[in-house]
């Protein structure tokens, strides 16, 4: 029996949706599966919002009392205290920690977290070869036959629809561009803001999909970099929020370009989730998009290289249905559930 640890939270969407995503396709493989879910609960300090790894740590002490099985942390920031596996997704409170508004003691705490998972000799299962790389240079000590690389799966809910725009916030006279990100100040949106000004085609429509929710003060800055932007394009720019999942589906199948404008990534669902759904994709020129999107989509640096991307995106127009099917097949086999599953109980099966 495996015992998937995870968050319980929509804050922590991502790490909750790996978590039972994985659940299934492990189930689906023929794994005994239990979950095992802590929420984690938080209060506001000013503009922080603090008290989740300790109380997701209260709770670990007590849950479960008795383990009967190999016990999965899929997030290794807030890992049980008595896991054998966890799932690094990345390690930016640690690379990145001023610039996303980490505290020196969180950072610590965390540090500390990441020391005795290392002491206790539990192995690592990261996302990326890039978060792999990460996590040795910051831990050089760390034994690298206890680090693996098991890539996330992409859902096979995400498919290319035959219903031409089934999101109303798509224009069908346009040619429609999406973002999925949050406010974390790595998500660049007003890049692509400023680049979809800078282009100033009225045949082009933005929608952008994801919370607003500001968690620190370096999310605020970037709530007002947008702001400006976001006023001087007025109807050009359509914001949906967080969207459950049939409407994010809707939302992929609907747009013409997927665009991830971001300084960094552990691994990056939304460029996958769109080409599933057929949609082309536009990602920053990153590394982790070598890995994970080989010879897959447009590449650029910054707001003013982005134009010229979404300048020839427009001009090629609306993908056909082969494109579509051909982007969701490609993507099914590189990144589908049961060969991520297929891989961890391999790793289970060592560890038993």
């Amino acid at each position: 029996m495996v015992i998937l640890h995870s968050l319980d939270a929509k804050e922590a969407a991502g790490v909750t949706r790996y978590a039972r995503e994985l659940a299934g396709a492990l189930r689906a493989e023929g794994e005994e599966v239990r979950e095992l879910r802590i929420r984690p609960y938080e209060v506001a300090l000013g503009s922080r919002k603090v008290g989740g790894f300790v109380s997701m740590k209260a709770q670990g002490l007590l849950r479960p009392l008795r383990k009967g099985g190999l016990l999965h942390s899929t997030f290794h920031y807030a890992a049980h205290p008595r896991c054998d596996v966890a799932t690094v997704h990345d390690l930016f409170p640690e690379t990145r920690s001023e610039e996303l508004g980490f505290g020196a003691v969180e950072v610590a705490a965390m540090r500390r977290t990441t020391e005795r998972l290392l002491r206790r000799k539990v192995d690592l299962v990261c996302d990326s070869e890039a978060t792999r790389t990460t996590l040795q240079r910051l831990y050089p000590t760390a034994r690298a036959e206890r680090i693996h690389v098991v890539m996330p799966g992409v859902s096979d809910r995400f498919h290319p629809s035959s219903t031409v725009r089934p999101h109303p916030a798509f224009k069908a006279d346009r040619f429609n561009v999406l973002c999925v990100a949050d406010l974390n100040p790595r998500k660049r949106f007003d890049w692509l803001l400023q680049a979809v000004l800078d282009l100033d085609d009225p045949t082009v429509h933005l929608v952008h999909a994801g919370p607003d929710a500001v968690r620190r003060p370096p999310w605020a800055e970037q709530k007002n970099r947008e702001a400006t932007l976001e006023q001087t394009l007025g109807g050009r720019l359509a914001r949906l929020g967080r969207l459950e999942d049939p409407d994010l589906v809707s939302a992929y199948q609907s747009a013409d370009l997927l665009v991830l404008p971001t300084l960094d990534e552990g691994f990056g669902f939304p460029p996958l989730e769109a080409l599933a759904c057929g949609t082309p994709v536009a990602v920053t020129n990153l590394p982790i998009f070598d890995e994970t999107l080989p010879g897959q989509g447009d590449r650029f640096t910054g707001a003013s290289d982005l134009v010229g991307v979404l300048r020839k995106a427009a001009k090629r127009g609306v993908s056909t249905p082969a494109q579509r099917a051909a982007r969701h097949a490609w993507t099914m086999e590189a990144h589908g559930w049961p060969q991520a599953a297929r891989a961890l109980r391999e790793i289970y099966a060592t560890l038993a």
